[in-house]
């Protein structure tokens, strides 16, 4: 399961907490849990996100990208994904894409922050 070159910097799966509840929120923050599980982990999470997303709510991500692909930080293992790379994850969790802007006046040094809003 997940990518091979990812595999070798985590070891194997990533627990992340499925929500346990269904059809009950009207949006969805995931905060800080992105940047650590394999794609696949990441996919299967934003798949229990939207399960737990009321008819017409919406899924919410703010995630540094980077310019193309991913890279790992062999300091933290964090992952930084690129725009194309994270449309593709959502397009695999059966995600429609109805917003995606970057944020403004970000530091040229750092990777870009972009926003996205998505529905199943």
């Amino acid at each position: 399961m997940g990518i091979p070159l990812l595999d070798r910097w985590y070891g194997g799966d990533v627990c992340v907490t499925p929500c346990t509840c269904h059809h009950v929120h009207d949006d969805v923050h995931p905060n800080t849990i992105l940047s650590t599980p394999h794609a696949d982990d990441l996919v299967a999470f934003f798949k229990r996100c939207h399960a737990g997303l009321k008819p017409g709510g919406v899924l919410f991500v703010k995630e540094n990208v980077c310019k193309e692909g991913f890279e790992v930080d062999e300091d933290d293992s964090s992952v930084t994904r690129s725009h194309e790379y994270m449309l593709q994850l959502f397009k695999q969790a059966d995600l429609r894409l109805l917003y995606s802007g970057l944020q403004k006046n970000f530091p040229p040094q750092l990777y870009k922050v972009r926003m996205y809003a998505l529905q199943p």
